[in-house]
C-alpha cells in the first residue's frame, strides 16, 4: 500500500511538499480504516524525509496530522 520513501536529490520543495501531503493523507486514511501500524510507520517516515529535506513546516504538519488520526480512530475528541 505505501511506497518506500526514499531521498530524491533535486526534487523541488513544492513537488516534494505536494508529494508528501498526499502521502499522508492516504496514510490518516489508513489509520482510520484500521491499518494502524503501517499506517503510522509510514507517517513517521514522512515526517522524518520533510524534516531531513529541511522543511519543517511539512514535518510538523505530518506529525500533527498523525496524532490526530491516532486520537480519531481512539475515539478521542478535540476540547
Amino acid at each position: 500500500m505505501f511506497e518506500q520513501l526514499g531521498c530524491r536529490a533535486a526534487e523541488p520543495d513544492h513537488l516534494l511538499r505536494q508529494r508528501l501531503v498526499v502521502q499522508q493523507v492516504g496514510g490518516e486514511m489508513a489509520i482510520i480504516d484500521g491499518d494502524r501500524i503501517a499506517a503510522q510507520a509510514a507517517m513517521e517516515r514522512i515526517a522524518k524525509e520533510a524534516r531531513e529535506s529541511g522543511n519543517v513546516e511539512v514535518s510538523a504538519e505530518a506529525w500533527r496530522a498523525l496524532a490526530e488520526s491516532l486520537a480519531a480512530a481512539n475515539g478521542v475528541r478535540d476540547g
